[in-house]
């Protein structure tokens, strides 16, 4: 019995060790791209200045939309997402 638990205690410490690096690389550069894209009756300009905002927010860059529109729009959404530390 207390080689099996020492075995399971391997197996579990082996599994969250291959399993680590596939958790780190999740990219919040993917959760623009699907929150900006899934937006209903918004339209393409819109998507764009949204993943803009979100990215350049994420880069700690400055709010920098362009002429008011749907771009600007969608930048001032992405940007609020964003998470600029």
């Amino acid at each position: 019995m207390n080689i099996t638990m020492k075995l399971c205690a391997i197996v579990i410490a082996v599994a969250s060790i291959g399993l680590a690096p596939s958790l780190i690389a999740i990219s919040p550069a993917d959760a623009n791209s699907h929150y900006c894209r899934d937006q209903k009756g918004k339209s393409q300009d819109w998507v764009y200045g949204c993943q803009s905002g979100w990215a350049d927010h994420n880069k700690c860059l400055s709010y920098n939309p362009e002429e008011p529109g749907a771009y600007a729009t969608g930048y001032k959404v992405g940007w609020n997402h964003g998470s600029c530390k």
